[in-house]
């Protein structure tokens, strides 16, 4: 799995969300009930979109992994080594081995690097940089260090993606305090009252697409910027 083959199966992907999104406003136009449809579509795919986004990061750092894993089995070595010696003592290191043979598939990586099976998850982007300063060499972790928009636009959907899938109190005042001040990020600001059918399906003043459109475009602009 290399790096530009995660961003070109994620760009179909969005791709063909969107044009599925599309596709079914226009069936529901004019229908008796075409408002409440629309709420359901746009949250349904704005959900699917945004775990699309989550499931893109976790393997792209995979990929970035297995093109060089030598930074990281040197962090899994010393964060090993340092919980052992600290549980067991040194007579019990002295007699473990080691083994980081290389070169690895995406399954063994994977499972090494996403132990529990549940995507590698960050809740801002500064700890997904952290983390690909740990793990990568620096030719490949800068790739991971967002500029201030995008940085911004990270943090923001990824307390979207909790709302959608959630919908509690504490999701929306996440979101709610994850606040989009970047110009490039101006047509995702919440509206007032906030209901998240209405802001989804809202196309902002002077865009020409509504807010899940919004959201896939620029999450296909943001994961090429991933390519090797």
């Amino acid at each position: 799995m290399k790096p530009d083959d995660v961003v070109d199966a994620f760009g179909e992907k969005i791709d063909t969300a969107l044009a599925e999104y599309r596709e079914l406003r226009l069936a529901v136009f004019n229908k008796k009930r075409e408002g409440p449809l629309k709420s359901r579509l746009s949250e349904q795919f704005a959900r699917s979109i945004t775990l699309d986004w989550e499931n893109f990061i976790s393997d792209i750092l995979i990929a970035y992994l297995l093109t060089d894993s030598l930074k990281y089995f040197e962090d899994l070595r010393a964060r090993i080594v340092g919980s052992l010696k600290e549980r067991f003592g040194e007579a019990v290191l002295l007699r473990v081995h080691f083994d980081s043979k290389s070169p690895l598939d995406v399954d063994e990586m994977a499972r090494l690097a996403d132990p529990k099976g549940f995507n590698l998850t960050f809740k801002r982007s500064g700890d997904l940089s952290s983390k690909a300063n740990s793990w990568l060499p620096a030719s490949a972790a800068i790739k991971f260090s967002l500029g201030r928009d995008n940085a911004e636009f990270f943090d923001f959907i990824v307390a979207l993606r909790n709302q959608l899938s959630h919908s509690s109190a504490s999701s929306l005042a996440e979101l709610k305090a994850r606040p989009l001040n970047e110009a490039t990020n101006q047509n995702l600001r919440l509206i007032t009252p906030f209901r998240m059918a209405s802001y989804l399906k809202q196309i902002p003043a002077g865009a020409a697409e509504d807010r899940v459109e919004i959201v896939g475009n620029r999450m296909k602009m943001i994961a090429a910027s991933f390519r090797a």
